[in-house]
C-alpha cells in the first residue's frame, strides 16, 4: 500500500521522510484532486492493461543502485527518490 503525508518543511537530508508530528496524512482521494495517479500493479498483464487503456506508447526502467548507477551518491542527494 502506497503511503503519503504532509511534509514538515524542515531543512535537510531530503532524503529522510519529513513527516509532520504527529504525521498528517494524505489520502488516495486527495492525491487524485491533486492529479496524482496510483495503480496497483501485482503483474506484467496489468501494466499492460493501464498502458493500452492510457494509450501510453512508451516505457521507461531505471535501477537505482550503486551498481547500476554512475555517481549514485551524487544523484541520490539531489534527488527526490527516496530509498529505503
Amino acid at each position: 500500500m502506497v503511503s503519503a503525508w504532509y511534509m514538515d518543511g524542515v531543512d535537510g537530508d531530503q532524503r529522510a521522510p519529513h513527516k509532520t508530528d504527529p504525521i498528517q496524512p494524505v489520502t488516495l482521494k486527495e492525491l487524485e484532486k491533486l492529479g496524482v495517479l496510483y495503480f496497483e500493479v501485482n503483474d506484467e498483464n496489468r501494466l499492460q492493461e493501464i498502458r493500452k487503456e492510457r494509450n501510453y506508447t512508451y516505457e521507461d526502467e531505471i535501477t537505482c543502485s550503486p551498481d547500476k548507477l554512475p555517481n549514485y551518491e551524487t544523484k541520490k542527494a539531489n534527488s527526490y527518490w527516496y530509498l529505503k
